[in-house]
């Protein structure tokens, strides 16, 4: 199943850097840190693979989610950085989590251990499991 999604939120640690016009500057500080991957955006297209039990970005980017959790009605994946996945099938709504491993700082700005975006997704091909 491929799917195709549109930001909805971001974590509001974020809105502090863009209201400040310093993503860049976050960026590059995010990467000297060893935590680019951390903060970079989530793909807005995934393939869900239900075969092999696995979630990807569309792009490639990112450690694939191995799904933990098939029903009806939501579709939850894991990756090996403890991250989530969770897809509302009903809803569209899908849930990116992300978890840090301790306490991060960044630019001044204290990173919460945990955070999420929000994206609103439908489905573009393949028939749902």
């Amino acid at each position: 199943m491929l799917l195709d999604c549109r930001l909805k939120r971001h974590p509001p640690f974020l809105e502090t850097v863009f209201k400040a016009g310093k993503a860049e500057e976050f960026a590059g500080a995010a990467w000297d840190s060893g935590h680019l991957g951390l903060m970079a955006f989530p793909s807005e297209t995934w393939i869900v693979d239900f075969d092999k039990r696995e979630i990807t970005a569309g792009d490639g980017s990112g450690a694939p989610y191995r799904i933990a959790t098939l029903t009806e009605t939501d579709i939850r994946g894991v990756d090996r950085f403890r991250g989530e996945f969770v897809l509302n099938r009903l809803s569209g709504d899908l849930y990116i989590y992300r978890q840090a491993d301790g306490n991060i700082t960044i630019m001044d700005l204290k990173i919460p251990t945990s955070f999420s975006w929000t994206f609103r997704c439908s489905r573009i091909s393949s028939p749902l499991a």
